[in-house]
């Protein structure tokens, strides 16, 4: 395809954080998935994301990345092309974007608090702190 000038195959990475933080842009074409953990780390670090619509990629994404249909690589071709192309300042934006949807639908505190919320639900007027 013409592109193995710009590919770089880097063997096995244990500093993960470091290497997307070196990213501008995260692709990812599953085409089955369960919980893509790499689309949410990407975005943690503030890595936008093009991604095919398999498993909880759309739920993840949420509007701060591109979601495309699976098995359409000019649409996830063109997904990637875009994020790719924005200015420093969208750049920012999007990245700062990307951040707080998993700090606010995926950290820690927030899976607490789904479970709090799930364990009151099923204990009715007799609610439990733990």
């Amino acid at each position: 395809a013409g592109v193995a000038s710009s590919c770089r195959f880097l063997g096995e990475i244990s500093d993960m954080p470091a290497f997307y933080n070196g990213l501008t842009a995260l692709c990812s074409s599953s085409e089955s998935e369960g919980f893509p953990n790499v689309l949410a780390e990407a975005m943690a670090c503030g890595v936008p994301c093009a991604a095919t619509d398999a498993g909880d990629s759309a739920r993840i994404a949420g509007d701060t990345s591109r979601i495309v249909a699976r098995n359409d690589p000019a649409a996830l071709s063109h997904a990637l092309a875009s994020l790719l192309a924005l200015s420093p300042v969208e750049r920012s934006r999007v990245s700062a974007d990307c951040r707080q949807r998993i700090a606010g639908h995926f950290s820690l505190a927030s899976a607490v608090e789904a479970y709090e919320n799930l364990f009151s639900s099923l204990a009715g007027d007799g609610i439990i702190k733990i």
